[in-house]
């Protein structure tokens, strides 16, 4: 390519469709652990570029994933199996999400998932929520909530139950200041 110039210029002039960049396999590739990757970045030095990886484990299997790492780094940052399960920090992944933390040990614990929701100090009841539902159905069935409490913002925690009624209920409540209350 000339100075200025992309060496890869894909246009799609049809919207709402998929434009296919390309293709690439290795079908002689088929003894269990192996695959295929894509490296892009700034060069081929670790931490300096990414890789877009494809493991196989065998024709068709729900072991077979994708993978993002770094370049160099044995352990993907992110792994994604047929059958529909995501790790971070590992390759196995056991549920639909599985977060795998360091091995360091800390004597507060290891923070493994942060949800940050907007809270308005000034509007009583705003936070977030971490919901259950019945795939079924659109009914919740329980969820985990935390809202701000008076004026102060100071945050509150309640667990709610009620599936089938329309209406989550709260079941346990941990106040701010630590006050529990129970089908309060």
């Amino acid at each position: 390519a000339k100075s200025g110039e992309l060496p890869l210029r894909v246009e799609n002039p049809t919207q709402g469709s998929y434009t296919r960049l390309g293709e690439f396999y290795a079908p002689a590739n088929l003894a269990d652990g192996n695959g295929s990757q894509f490296i892009f970045g700034t060069s081929a030095d670790p931490g300096n570029a990414a890789e877009w990886r494809f493991k196989y484990k065998a024709n068709g299997n729900p072991e077979n994933r994708g993978e993002l790492a770094f370049f160099g780094d044995v352990t993907p940052v992110i792994s994604y199996l047929r059958g529909g399960n995501v790790g971070i920090g590992l390759t196995a992944p056991q549920s639909k999400l599985h977060i795998n933390g360091s091995t360091n040990q800390q004597a507060s614990g290891e923070t493994l998932l942060t949800l940050q929701a907007a809270y308005d100090s000034g509007t009583p009841g705003s936070g977030g929520a971490i919901k259950f539902t019945n795939n079924k159905t659109t009914a919740d069935a329980a969820a985990i909530r935390t809202y701000t409490t008076g004026a102060t913002g100071a945050v509150s925690m309640s667990l709610q139950t009620g599936y089938g009624t329309g209406n989550l209920q709260d079941r346990l409540t941990i106040l701010n200041d630590g006050k529990v209350g129970i089908g309060t």
